[in-house]
């Protein structure tokens, strides 16, 4: 089964919400959220050259 970049995505996004070492932690959240905004600046990079043109 191919889930392409959107599998990717929720997977990094996923929110764990059991107690415990295995639980989110703010740390672990924050790089979460910064792997997502590089995701979605990279892909704004690739689509913003068709568009000058």
């Amino acid at each position: 089964m191919n889930v392409g970049i959107t599998g990717v995505v929720g997977d990094m996004l996923v929110f764990q919400a059991r107690p415990g070492r295995a639980g989110d932690n703010l740390a672990r959240l924050r790089l979460n959220i910064t792997e997502a905004d590089l995701l979605v600046f990279f892909v704004e990079r690739q689509g913003g050259y068709d568009r000058d043109r």
